[in-house]
């Protein structure tokens, strides 16, 4: 009789959260009917960002492409995820491509710090994205 034991090994990476990226992307709201360019973040932030954040299922954009493929992502609410104004019903409860400066000053006040040669170096890498997401900018907390 042989007794097999896994180790399991925690990677280094999954620590942390203290680094990740904006990025826009257009959104289908099936509750209105319309199309959007939210934020999303590439990972669930810690800090006071996290309680902003909220992950949901992306839909596909339109009828002609693959059934099926179905994402979540971690969106950038207006509101805290807790409060009564994230519900689907109100209409402003993503923050779109013109909330970035809001964004941008709100991470400042809260801790976090655009991180301008990460970013550079990202776009200027040409690192394939996926589907029609494009990155505004990669964040650090503090």
């Amino acid at each position: 009789m042989y007794i097999i034991m896994y180790i399991t090994m925690e990677s280094p990476f999954a620590k942390t959260n203290k680094s990740f990226v904006v990025y826009v992307e257009p959104f289908r709201n099936n509750y209105y009917r319309t199309y959007e360019n939210i934020l999303t973040v590439s990972v669930h932030p810690s800090g006071a960002l996290g309680e902003m954040v909220k992950e949901i299922s992306f839909n596909n954009l339109s009828s002609f492409e693959k059934p099926g493929s179905i994402t979540c992502n971690h969106v950038i609410l207006r509101y805290p995820r807790n409060s009564i104004n994230s519900t689907i019903k109100n209409q402003d409860m993503y923050m779109t491509a013109d909330d970035i400066p809001s964004l941008l000053s709100y991470l400042h006040e809260n801790n976090y710090e655009v991180d301008t040669s990460m970013t550079r170096m990202l776009q200027q890498s040409c690192i394939p994205t996926i589907g029609y997401r494009r990155m505004v900018c990669m964040v650090k907390e503090l």
